[in-house]
């Protein structure tokens, strides 16, 4: 039952709630794998086998979705940096984010240039490009 009732509460929560946020999913899985790995240092018990069982499944969806959201949930004012367990990950979801940034940057640059430049449009399609 201890290892059922995060996982229990995980689902109440992001369940009932209206708008539950990348942050909220990342504080959840990050719970949920501490109280799994603290509970697979009895090993020898059934406790310990169970969790070790459950862990092998949410580690194969957990290292699915982190890598997709690193920067959602940095950009999350109610998380920020509190779930990031290594300065690294945190540095990366940065580093991405600045990238992202840049490409939008650079896109916006040469769309405005392209429309200062061209005076006539051939058709609506490029008017919108």
């Amino acid at each position: 039952m201890e290892l059922l009732e995060p996982i229990y509460e995980a689902t109440n929560l992001l369940f009932s709630s209206s708008h539950p946020t990348l942050g909220d999913l990342r504080t959840v899985f990050y719970v949920i794998i501490e109280v799994l790995n603290d509970s697979q240092i009895e090993e020898n018990t059934v406790k310990g086998q169970i969790a070790k069982k459950i862990s092998r499944k949410i580690y194969h969806y957990w290292n699915k979705l982190q890598t997709y959201f690193h920067e959602a949930v940095l950009l999350d004012p109610s998380t920020k940096f509190t779930t990031f367990e290594h300065s690294t990950q945190r540095d990366n979801a940065l580093r991405q984010i600045r990238s992202t940034y840049q490409t939008y940057i650079s896109a916006e640059e040469n769309t405005t240039l392209r429309a200062e430049t061209q005076t006539e449009t051939t058709s609506a399609h490029d008017y919108f490009r």
